[in-house]
């Protein structure tokens, strides 16, 4: 008989206000590579046809020329107010991670952790899958779920995300580090424990369309960088299947040629909708399942290909043994982990 799940972390119930807390907050970071440039646009505009208005308008009442100084006003606080949130340089809060209106963001998405408690030593967590948004990644790294269990000190994120305002800041806040290989190097030499979602960009895109609903999808057939880091740096390797990451938001169908175009340029170029057609996730429970970690063996500068082939397939074995364990506790015991 199989032993009882371990659970290692649950979510309260909602309390008042999570709704329109979530939402909101949901709404100022995803929708801010559309709201910000749109706000600078706007205010640019503002202050040129005001302009235009003064000098066309001479003899215009002393209260209309008022009024429209007070607006350009507002217009050029606008435009420089998204200068600063596009451009201004950002430095890591270390007390951002322990805030506690994150329990607000688990108790909405009904976070729930299980899986034996990982060692207290370096690892690297690949988290799968990425998700529309990366939300998964992004809460391992906070809160209760990082002071107490996967205790990161850095996660990995596309280099996209430092072009967007807000999204910038609140990553910037938090420490990620982007998808470069120098930079995850030096990382882990530090001794930091670090998360990456290895399907990245290309992940945003799956399921696709007419792929059975009965299938989950995870892209790690050529996704090797991160193998080929644990075994340089010797760190042991922790799958982790989040069910339900999927399903917080959904994208608006996109021609094949958009989905190359953003894996060319390492950026999304999707149109993400969750609740009220808005980018607010959907009220999906998240299932966080944390496998046993795997051993890397010593240190390794040069591995061979077959040592990385080798722990890919290890890993990924590891990864479908993972959802199958666990796929009845979220209700998908009909569903399948597709690997592509």
């Amino acid at each position: 008989m199989p032993s009882p799940t371990k659970i290692l972390y649950e979510a309260k119930k909602p309390r008042p206000g999570t709704v329109i807390f979530t939402s909101a907050t949901s709404f100022a970071i995803v929708a801010s590579a559309f709201w910000v440039p749109l706000a600078f646009a706007w205010s640019a505009r503002r202050i040129v046809s005001m302009d235009e208005k003064n000098s066309d308008e001479e003899e215009a009442l002393e209260r209309k020329k008022t009024e429209r100084k007070k607006k350009k006003r507002r217009a050029i606080g606008i435009f420089i107010l998204c200068a600063i949130l596009a451009w201004m340089p950002i430095r890591r809060w270390r007390w951002l991670h322990q805030l506690s209106v994150w329990d607000i963001w688990f108790e909405h998405l009904q976070v729930k952790v299980i899986g034996e408690e990982p060692p207290r030593r370096q690892l690297l967590y690949a988290i799968v899958p990425h998700g529309v948004f990366p939300f998964s990644l992004g809460f391992a790294a906070l809160g209760h779920l990082r002071e107490k269990i996967f205790r990161l000190e850095r996660i990995i994120v596309a280099n996209a995300v430092m072009w967007v305002p807000v999204l910038r800041h609140i990553a910037g806040w938090l420490g990620v580090i982007q998808a470069d290989r120098e930079k995850v190097s030096a990382a882990l030499s530090s001794g930091a424990t670090v998360a990456v979602a290895p399907g990245g960009i290309g992940e945003m895109f799956y399921p696709r369309p007419g792929c059975p609903p009965d299938h989950e999808y995870a892209l790690l057939r050529q996704r090797k960088g991160f193998i080929r880091m644990a075994l340089q740096h010797g760190v042991p390797l922790v799958p982790v299947y989040v069910f339900g990451s999927n399903q917080l938001l959904r994208r608006l169908p996109m021609p094949a040629i958009v989905e190359r175009f953003s894996r060319y340029i390492q950026a999304s170029l999707v149109v993400p909708f969750g609740r009220w057609g808005l980018p607010i996730p959907f009220p999906v429970p998240l299932l966080y399942a944390i496998g046993d970690p795997i051993d890397v063996g010593l240190p390794s500068t040069n591995p061979s290909d077959a040592q990385v082939d080798g722990l890919h397939a290890r890993f990924c074995d590891a990864l479908v043994d993972l959802f199958n364990k666990h796929r009845h506790e979220y209700g998908w015991g009909h569903k399948e982990l597709r690997l592509v």
